[in-house]
């Protein structure tokens, strides 16, 4: 008996950076053998459920305030499904409503992270809604915390690329997540990683391990005010160092970005520099880390008159004490 195709067309819209949306078909032909052989096997499919609900109460003792609506619910519904070299997913999110010092503009029920993505050996290509971070993410970070109410994820284009096996390169472009809707701008952004000691490595085990990285990331906001000098597009370039060894590793990053006129700096025209370095070392029973943070004005948003928890294009450590 010969052979029989089953085909199976699989479509779905991804929303780009664009303003319209662009449809994204999937032809994925799948062969059966009908003479005895056993079929190929389908792909696997993951998901997870989260819910954070509470109910509010007056509390005298510390003064608090009963909001509005006694009660708040987060709800998160994640599904991925994978096939070989391909992936997609969405995540479902309801606020019933929100929780108290979320957003309130969350209330609502949507489909908001979509993505389709190819993995293969040196190249990967991720289309919809990504998370990606450059170096320690001062320069650029897109990520979830749910607790915090933090989600920038961007919806566009990841790209990457592993032309040997000691360098990296990374592409993206989109338009960050805000709330349910997406920010009036375009980050675009590159990333390298070169490792050194891959390039020509004799005994592994005493040579230390040293990685270098440089990143470039821009964002661009329409500006119509009168202020014929104010700057739409901000520009942002780093270099980074990482050292280890089996008893000490170091490692440090520096950024520096062009003038960033917001509400956070008071729409002040200074550019921004950041410098992070930290180090670790541990011998015999005693050890000791080093912890060096340098920032002025290193705020960077999707939107300039953004605040709070909404858009950042960056991440900030904190300059607070560390205690035990």
């Amino acid at each position: 008996m010969g052979k029989f195709y089953k085909i199976v067309f699989v479509s779905m819209k991804i929303s780009l950076t664009m303003k319209r949306t662009l449809p994204v078909i999937l032809l994925i032909i799948q062969a059966l053998r009908l003479s005895g052989q056993e079929p190929v096997r389908p792909g696997s499919f993951s998901g997870s459920f989260e819910s954070t609900s509470q109910i509010y109460q007056k509390d005298t003792a510390i003064n608090a305030m009963v909001p509005q609506d006694r009660a708040g619910s987060n709800n998160y519904l994640k599904l991925d499904y994978y096939f070989r070299k391909l992936s997609a997913g969405i995540q479902v999110e309801s606020y019933l409503p929100s929780l108290a010092g979320y957003p309130v503009t969350l209330n609502q029920t949507s489909i908001i992270n979509r993505y389709l993505k190819y993995t293969g050996e040196k190249f990967s290509l991720q289309a919809g809604d990504f998370y990606e971070q450059f170096g320690s993410g001062l320069i650029f970070r897109s990520w979830e915390n749910r607790q915090i109410g933090i989600n920038n994820a961007v919806e566009g284009i990841n790209i990457q690329v592993y032309p040997s096996d000691f360098l990296k390169l990374k592409a993206v472009y989109g338009r960050q997540r805000k709330g349910f809707e997406r920010a009036a701008s375009n980050i675009r952004g590159f990333d390298a990683a070169i490792d050194l000691s891959k390039i020509k490595r004799r005994d592994p085990e005493k040579l230390m391990t040293t990685q270098l990285g440089f990143s470039y990331v821009t964002r661009y906001q329409e500006y119509t005010g009168p202020d014929e000098d104010f700057p739409s597009t901000v520009n942002a370039f780093s270099t980074r160092m990482d050292i280890s060894h089996s008893i000490f590793s170091l490692s440090g990053e520096y950024v520096f970005k062009t003038k960033d006129p917001q509400v956070e700096n008071s729409y002040s025209e200074t550019p921004g520099m950041g410098l992070l370095v930290n180090g670790s070392l541990a011998w015999n029973r005693a050890g000791m880390t080093l912890s060096f943070r340098s920032l002025k004005n290193m705020y960077f948003r999707g939107e300039r008159e953004a605040t709070g928890v909404m858009v950042p294009v960056n991440y900030i450590p904190a300059l607070t004490r560390h205690h035990a």
